[in-house]
């Protein structure tokens, strides 16, 4: 890598910390630089320069240590009734208990139809009822 695109690499990391290699790469490449680093070239430089950590990624688990803190909800297709049409399954389940807390059969998955399981089986009062 030129040291110029090195220098813009770096200045642009300072100003906008949260930008990663692959977003650095194409904001170089936005401003005129041809060809444009590439992520690996980026993300070398920025380490070399102190201005991240090799190998350290931020990963965010998504569990909670109590029950019915967090739900996962899926919908399920392929289910065919008697009658023939098919028909989808909302679920929701209780991501620290495995509890299963949602099931609705629906003709379309629609976010409506998946916000009012959730919302009857809390009872209407916006709080989630215990397993």
């Amino acid at each position: 890598m030129r040291a110029e695109v090195e220098v813009l690499v770096c200045e642009l990391r300072r100003q906008h910390a949260r930008w990663g290699p692959v977003r650095l790469a194409r904001e170089a490449g936005r401003r005129g630089v041809d060809p444009p680093p590439s992520r690996m070239g980026v993300y070398r430089a920025l380490v070399h320069h102190g201005l991240v950590e090799p190998g350290a990624r931020v990963f965010r688990r998504w569990r909670r240590e109590a029950p019915m803190e967090l739900w996962q909800t899926d919908v399920v297709s392929g289910v065919l009734p008697a009658d023939g049409r098919e028909v989808k399954v909302v679920t929701g389940v209780d991501d620290h208990s495995r509890c299963c807390v949602i099931a609705k059969a629906v003709v379309r998955a629609t976010g409506r139809a998946v916000c009012l399981g959730s919302s009857r089986r809390c009872g209407g009062s916006g709080r989630r009822a215990r397993c």
